[in-house]
């Protein structure tokens, strides 16, 4: 994404205690400089598909919030987003 310069979505869990929040966080709550803008995604029942073998923590109604994240490598000088919390 870097190299060209592209923009996408990235689908999370919020889940703050895991090894990678850090990497999307400047101090746990506010978002790094590529994360453009987020949304909380409602939970539903069809979120997430069943795993192959059926044990999943990804199926039924979710007890967690979803973001949605807008990512980009572009640099921006005005950085909007808003803190998660």
């Amino acid at each position: 994404m870097e190299h060209s310069k592209e923009i996408g979505t990235l689908v999370i869990p919020l889940w703050t205690s895991v090894s990678w929040w850090p990497l999307i966080t400047t101090d746990g709550t506010q978002p790094e400089e590529f994360v453009q803008d987020w949304v909380e995604i409602p939970p539903s029942e069809d979120m997430f598909f069943p795993a192959m073998l059926g044990s999943s923590v990804f199926s039924g109604i979710p007890s967690y919030c979803v973001l949605a994240l807008r990512v980009s490598s572009t640099s921006s000088s005005a950085h909007t987003a808003r803190p998660f919390f």
